[in-house]
């Protein structure tokens, strides 16, 4: 668990270009899109929250929002991007 903190510590800044490395991410969010329908998504909890971009994606759909990381770094970033996109949510430290 120490091991994984300090992973995520170090490299949460650039963790959206890192994740990008592995899987075009445009195809990703279209397949999620299209699992999850047209319908409106009522409470959206992301477990395992990074950075915020499944909330980013999927908050203009949901009635309300929360994320969920270990990495108190990462929900730094998290709550600096949505707000700056204007995205009202709801960050908390956990593991689950």
């Amino acid at each position: 668990a120490e091991a994984a903190n300090r992973h995520f510590a170090a490299q949460a800044a650039v963790w959206d270009q890192i994740r990008s490395l592995h899987v075009a991410e445009a195809e990703v969010e279209r397949a999620i899109d299209l699992a999850l329908g047209p319908q409106p998504l009522g409470r959206l909890v992301d477990i395992g929250t990074g950075t915020g971009r499944m909330i980013e994606l999927l908050a203009p759909r949901a009635a309300s929002t929360i994320g969920i990381d270990r990495s108190s770094e990462m929900l730094r970033l998290a709550r600096v991007k949505l707000e700056a996109a204007g995205i009202a949510t709801s960050l908390r430290q956990g593991d689950m």
